[in-house]
């Protein structure tokens, strides 16, 4: 189940990390960005802040749509982070059905 879509230009930050992981108690987050998804360095960075626990997922936001219609993401409780306003709408278009809350942070 998709918890939260979150706007944020910084994906996983110290907020997201510490305070969104527990208040929201998830069990992953996923970064729909394809800047993110086609850089390896800026994935290694980013995976680096999740806290021990929470799985993590980088993909292309085409590639995020897939997964996120597996049966197997209902049993987790998942935050997905995009970095613009139209990646959000994009998802919001493809997942309306399974959107819990949509939150807007730092944008470009």
């Amino acid at each position: 189940m998709i918890v939260c879509l979150r706007v944020d230009e910084r994906l996983i930050h110290g907020q997201v990390a510490m305070t969104w992981t527990k208040e929201l108690k998830l069990n992953g987050l996923v970064v729909a960005s394809d800047e993110a998804a086609s850089n390896e360095i800026q994935k290694m960075t980013l995976k680096m802040a999740v806290p021990e626990g929470i799985k993590c997922i980088i993909k292309s936001v085409e590639d995020v749509t897939t997964i996120l219609d597996d049966p197997r993401s209902e049993s987790m409780r998942l935050m997905v982070l995009v970095p613009t306003v139209k990646d959000a709408v994009t998802l919001c278009k493809t997942l309306q059905k399974i959107l819990k809350m949509v939150n807007i942070g730092k944008c470009r």
